[in-house]
C-alpha cells in the first residue's frame, strides 16, 4: 500500500511537470507569434513596394511556408533518434529571430525570399521536437488538452502582435504605406520579441520525456542513451496513417496562403489598419475554436472531417466583394481553423507510436509544406489573371480531400 501511495504522488508530480512544460513551451510559442503576427500583415505590401508581382509574392510566401514545413522531416527523426528536444528546439527558435531582424536591411525582394526561407526553416526545426515534447510530457490521455493550452497561448501573441503594430504606428505617427523606414522598425522589435521566445526556451523549458517512455524504458530496460545512430529515413507507417498524410497533402494545396487572404482584404477595400484589426479578429476566434476543441468528445477523425469540410465552404464566400463578408468569413475562417490544428496535433499522436510521434509530426509537415508551395505559385497565379474564381478553386480542391478522407480511407 505504501508504495502504492508513492507511486500515485509521483505520478502526479509528473503530470504536473509535464504541464508545467506545456506552459512554458506555450509562453515561448506566445512572444514568437507576437514576432511573427506584428509584420505578417505588412510583408505583401513591403514585397509590392519592391516591384514584386501577386505571383512573386506567392512564390515568396509559397517558398518560405515550404521551407518552414519541409526541414521538418529532418528535424522530428533527429530529434527521435538523438532521444533530445530542447537543443534542436532552442536552435529553431534562435535562426528565426535572427532572420527576422536581418529582414531590416533588405533592398529587393530577392534578398527577402532568401532570409524568409531561412526565418521559416527556423520553424521547421523547432516545431515537430516542440510537438512531440508536449505530447510526452502529459501523455496520450491529456494530449488534446495540452496542444489545446499550447495553441491558444500561441495565438494570443497572433492577437498581441498586431496590435503592437498598430501602436507602434499610432506612437510614431507614420503612414505606413510612405515609409520603409517603419518597416524596419517593425523588423527589429519583431527579433526583441522572438529572442524572449529563445530566453523562455534555455531558462524554463525542460527536456522532460514522460511518464509513459519512464516505464517503457524501465521495463524494456533501454536508458534512454544515444547509440548508433543512422541518419537513414525509413518509416513504416499503417494504412490509417497514409490516409491521413495523403488527405492533409491534398487539403492544403487547396488551403490559400495568408498572404492572398491579405491581398484579398485588401482588394476588397480594407486600409492598412483594417488589416491588422483583420488579423486580430482571425486570432481572436483562432482561440475560441482551439478553447472549444479542448472539450469535445467525439472521435478525432470525425472532428477533422467536419472542421476541414465546414473551411471548404466558407472559402467560397471569400470570393463575395464585400468588406462585411470578408471579415464575417475571415472571423469563421479562423475559429475552424482553431479546431482543426488543434485537432491535427491530437489524431497525429493517436496513430503513430511514441517512438516515431516526432517523425510522424515532420513528415506530415514536410508534405503540408509541399502543399504550401504548390498552394502558392498556383494561387499567386490565378490571383494575378483569374482573382474573381481564387477561392472557388480553392475550396473544390479542399472539399475533394475531405471526401476522399470521409469515404476512401481506412
Amino acid at each position: 500500500m505504501k508504495e502504492e501511495n508513492v507511486e500515485k504522488k509521483k505520478n502526479r508530480k509528473n503530470r504536473k511537470n509535464g504541464m508545467k512544460n506545456v506552459y512554458y513551451l506555450g509562453a515561448t510559442s506566445f512572444f514568437a507569434d507576437v514576432s511573427t503576427e506584428m509584420i505578417a500583415p505588412i510583408i505583401p505590401i513591403f514585397l509590392s513596394l519592391f516591384g514584386a508581382s501577386g505571383l512573386v509574392i506567392g512564390f515568396i510566401e509559397g517558398i518560405a511556408k515550404a521551407s518552414e514545413h519541409i526541414l521538418s522531416i529532418l528535424s522530428g527523426y533527429l530529434s527521435d533518434k538523438l532521444k533530445k528536444r530542447k537543443i534542436i528546439i532552442t536552435l529553431g527558435y534562435f535562426i528565426s529571430a535572427v532572420m527576422k531582424g536581418l529582414f531590416a536591411i533588405v533592398t529587393s525582394w530577392f534578398g527577402f525570399l532568401f532570409l524568409r526561407t531561412l526565418e521559416r526553416a527556423g520553424k521547421a526545426i523547432r516545431n515537430p521536437p516542440r510537438d512531440a515534447l508536449i505530447a510526452e510530457s502529459i501523455g496520450k490521455r491529456e494530449a488534446r488538452k495540452g496542444f489545446a493550452i499550447h495553441r491558444i497561448l500561441d495565438t494570443l501573441g497572433a492577437i498581441v502582435g498586431p496590435l503592437v503594430t498598430i501602436l507602434l504606428i499610432s506612437l510614431l505617427t507614420l503612414d505606413l504605406k510612405e515609409t520603409l523606414g517603419l518597416f524596419r522598425l517593425l523588423f527589429v522589435v519583431s527579433m526583441l520579441f522572438g529572442m524572449i521566445s529563445v530566453f523562455i526556451v534555455i531558462v524554463f523549458v525542460k527536456d522532460y520525456r514522460g511518464e509513459r517512455i519512464e516505464k517503457r524504458e524501465r521495463n524494456t530496460g533501454k536508458t534512454g542513451k544515444i547509440e548508433n545512430v543512422e541518419f537513414k529515413l525509413s518509416f513504416d507507417f499503417n494504412e490509417k496513417t497514409k490516409s491521413f498524410l495523403i488527405f492533409s497533402f491534398i487539403f492544403y494545396i487547396g488551403l490559400p496562403i495568408m498572404a492572398i487572404f491579405y491581398l484579398r482584404a485588401s482588394d476588397v477595400g480594407l486600409i492598412i489598419n483594417e488589416l491588422f484589426l483583420s488579423s486580430f479578429i482571425f486570432n481572436f476566434l483562432y482561440i475560441l475554436g482551439a478553447a472549444l476543441c479542448s472539450k469535445m468528445k467525439f472521435r478525432s477523425k470525425d472532428i477533422l472531417i467536419a472542421s476541414s469540410a465546414l473551411i471548404s465552404i466558407i472559402l467560397i464566400m471569400f470570393s463575395i466583394n464585400s468588406i462585411l463578408i470578408f471579415l464575417m468569413s475571415f472571423a469563421i475562417f479562423g475559429f475552424l481553423f482553431g479546431i482543426f490544428e488543434v485537432e491535427t496535433k491530437n489524431y497525429i499522436q493517436e496513430i503513430v507510436e511514441r517512438d516515431k510521434i516526432a517523425s510522424l509530426y515532420g513528415i506530415h509537415r514536410t508534405l503540408t509544406g509541399i502543399s504550401i508551395l504548390l498552394c502558392g505559385i498556383l494561387m499567386g497565379s490565378l490571383w494575378d489573371y483569374f482573382r474573381e474564381i481564387v477561392f472557388i478553386i480553392a475550396s473544390i480542391i479542399s472539399i475533394s480531400s475531405v471526401i476522399f478522407f470521409k469515404f476512401f480511407s481506412n
